[in-house]
């Protein structure tokens, strides 16, 4: 069961308080580097 306040005293329960914001993913270097990856092989076709 899950409360914001105690019923009886109306006080707030920390330990019973969600997290209000998830904490921000870091991008995988994968997931990172394909534009690199995209203009270097653009780049490289445009040289040749």
């Amino acid at each position: 069961m899950y409360a914001d306040q105690c019923p009886h005293c109306h006080r707030e329960l920390v330990h019973n308080r969600r997290p209000t914001e998830m904490p921000a993913a870091p991008i995988p270097p994968s997931e990172a580097a394909w534009p690199f990856r995209a203009l270097r092989g653009l780049a490289r076709l445009i040289e040749s």
